[in-house]
């Protein structure tokens, strides 16, 4: 047996480096200052379409998506604003020469976005041309290579949202324009927010965890200093009394003792509430601004991170909100984000006029708060009977010794669009990277190549029976239907764990209704003791695109496993929330918007603070020629630690930490208890 000297290492790739200097007095008499970033690119990378147009992609960089017009990468930059300053003003310009990239190219042009609902199959109404207003112009595409998407507030600290391109293109001459680095400049003045002179934004948070929060989300977290001031005024002080907020019915709070008691014994501090208690102390137009008024109050106050709203919409309200893609306008999408993003009144344009969420909802004629103060989940229970299912099974999720992870991808044929089969199984590649970095096993149950299908609700069952950790689903469903099984064929389900279900389909969360039957994403979670601890799912259309299908969706699908599984997200409202924040810069404010769309829609039915236990990378330096070293990690006082390197329960190497002595495996380790040993597995990274 051969012990190492293991250490904890922390790596990140820095792509942005920020610092802000003082400019010239303004023209009010204030002071104006400037905020400055570099952003670096890596070297454009093209791919051949067969329509013959190039597809044009950089690392770390997301695509613009506009029907018609030219696809060009970008970055989001988030500039964390000095207090009490508004945007004046944008510039960019090169660090480094520009370099015209060798050739003429046709860049591909964004399209129609497709609707991933029933049925499938049909016939896509050809409006996916270029534009011809964008394409035989000479000028620059964009014309700028920064623009402001929106300023959000996070725990009470403003961040300018930008777009950075480090390409234009000329589309009559097929000219590209690169730049390797650029210098973006911010000019800030003094001012304070409507938001913030109206009292509807929280004041800037001083506890530790919101500032470390602000500081993971910037570009540049050392202007949080200028913030130390004033860290401790108002009600956002530096200490927390309640971790995570329960709020149900009256009738149905005692039967969450069991969840409240183990989220306890966890650490976290439980502050329960009633929906009757909060409608009677808390002003608000309605019962969901009431509820809204008061996770504010216990966020601030109290610093709630996690909320769990303990109902269906017949027991906790819900907000409709505004969203507009293709032909499909709605005024009332079911959205839990309501309650997580706490700045704003969320219906200030047009002078309230009742439709929440609009682009211009935003105190000031800004976008609405999209940067969550607190991590949201719902309970989709009415009864009893389906508090203590939910209870039970998210219990279980949690004190099951895991294994190696296993998952379930379930990928339909999507439909014929543009001369192509769109499937989901190319959007759930995308997921591989992921689950291999984790070494989850993947089963799959898959269309491809052909337009049948391949599987049915037999191999659906047969699947979810074996036990998957994880299940993605890409393809078609509705309110009654999803992964082509009914609510009726949930009554075959005989998985021994619970499993953690994501579909990018359309309806399958739609959580509004205030009579049965549910929809099939919260029966999964309700219905009877096996299914699914949680299920993430749009509660209206999800969204797709012809030529690659993982746009739109399949991207927040994405996020969210990539965090999940390899950034370190454990939790599930954190994971959840922070895949919609991964994709912020995508965030449309006018003509088609789906990414605003899945951005409101997604919905986690299930409880926030639930993990999902990863494997992490321990890195560790072994010395020359040593066979024997200290081994130092955090653990339970008198306790005897062994360690010890094997090969036999993965494919890849890993550390065992075991130990006779812990009763509760550490989070984000798997376990495997033999006689009365835990043994805790971590993979490793050997470095001599």
């Amino acid at each position: 047996m051969r012990l190492f000297n293991i250490c904890m290492l922390t790596a990140a790739m820095g792509v942005c480096g920020a610092a802000s200097v003082p400019a010239a007095q303004n023209g009010a008499g204030g002071t104006a200052r400037i905020i400055e970033t570099i952003c670096s690119f890596d070297t454009p990378q093209f791919t051949i379409e067969t329509n013959g147009y190039s597809r044009i992609s950089i690392g770390g960089c997301a695509t613009s998506q506009s029907r018609g017009k030219p696809q060009m990468p970008f970055r989001t930059v988030r500039l964390l604003l000095p207090p009490s300053s508004v945007v004046a003003g944008l510039s960019c310009r090169a660090v480094k020469n520009t370099i015209v990239l060798q050739g003429e190219r046709r860049i591909s042009f964004g399209r129609q976005p497709q609707v991933l609902g029933h049925p499938a199959h049909t016939a896509v109404d050809q409006r996916d041309v270029p534009d011809p207003a964008v394409y035989q112009s000479t000028s620059n595409y964009p014309a700028a290579q920064v623009e402001l998407v929106s300023v959000q507030r996070m725990a009470g600290y403003d961040i300018a949202l930008l777009r950075v391109f480090p390409v234009q293109y000329s589309p009559a001459s097929g000219r590209l324009v690169f730049t390797p680095s650029v210098l973006v400049a911010v000019e800030v003045s003094r001012g304070s927010s409507t938001a913030a002179a109206a009292n509807t934004s929280l004041p800037p948070s001083g506890r530790a965890a919101d500032r470390q929060r602000v500081a993971a989300a910037v570009d540049n977290p050392d202007l949080l200093t200028e913030y130390g001031a004033i860290q401790d005024t108002g009600r956002a002080g530096a200490s927390s009394l309640y971790d995570y907020l329960l709020v149900t019915r009256s009738t149905l709070l005692t039967s969450f003792d069991s969840l409240v008691s183990f989220h306890g014994s966890r650490g976290l501090a439980v502050k329960t509430d009633t929906m009757e208690s909060i409608t009677n102390s808390y002003a608000g137009r309605d019962s969901a601004e009431k509820l809204r008024n008061y996770i504010r109050y216990a966020y601030t106050n109290w610093g709630v991170r996690y909320v769990l709203l303990g109902g269906n919409v017949a027991v906790v309200p819900y907000r409709g909100v505004y969203a507009h893609c293709d032909t499909i306008t709605t005024g009332s999408m079911p959205s839990d984000l309501y309650f997580a993003c706490l700045d704003g009144s969320w219906d200030a344009g047009g002078g309230g006029n009742g439709v929440w969420g609009e682009p211009n909802d935003g105190d000031g004629g800004g976008d609405v708060d999209l940067t969550a103060e607190v991590f949201v989940g719902r309970a989709p229970v009415g009864t009893t009977a389906e508090v203590n299912r939910f209870v039970a099974k998210t219990l279980l999720s949690q004190t099951n010794a895991v294994g190696r992870i296993q998952a379930c991808l379930a990928g339909e044929y999507l439909d014929y669009v543009s001369g192509a089969f769109a499937q989901g199984g190319d959007a759930l590649d995308t997921l591989l990277p992921a689950l291999q970095n984790s070494h989850s096993q993947a089963i799959w149950l898959d269309d491809r190549p052909g337009i049948d299908f391949a599987w049915g609700f037999a191999e659906a069952l047969a699947a979810l029976n074996r036990s998957p950790l994880l299940v993605a689903h890409y393809g078609h469903s509705d309110e009654t239907t999803v992964m082509r099984l009914g609510a009726s064929d949930l009554d075959s389900l005989t998985n021994a764990a619970p499993f953690l279900f994501y579909s990018t389909g359309c309806d399958a969360g739609a959580f509004d209704s205030y009579y049965p039957p549910a929809s099939i994403g919260e029966q999964l979670v309700i219905r009877n003791s096996h299914g699914a601890f949680a299920t993430l799912a749009n509660s209206r259309e999800g969204w797709f695109d012809g030529q690659h299908e993982w746009l739109y969706s399949g991207e927040y699908q994405k996020c969210f496993f990539d965090g999940l599984l390899t950034g370190g997200r454990s939790s599930l409202g954190e994971a959840h929330q922070l895949a919609k924040q991964d994709m912020i810069g995508s965030v449309e404010t006018s003509g088609d918007m789906p990414y605003r769309w899945c951005y409101f829609g997604i919905t986690l039915l299930g409880d926030p603070c639930a993990a999902v236990r990863v494997p992490v990378s321990l890195c560790f330096r072994l010395p020359p020629d040593s066979s024997s070293c200290v081994v130092e990690w955090n653990s339970k006082t008198n306790a005897t630690y062994s360690l010890f390197r094997t090969v036999d329960l993965l494919a890849s190497n890993t550390v065992c930490v075991a130990s006779n002595i812990v009763a509760v495996p550490p989070l984000n380790t798997y376990t495997d208890a033999v006689g009365t040993v835990d043994r805790a597995f971590y993979r490793i990274r050997e470095e001599r």
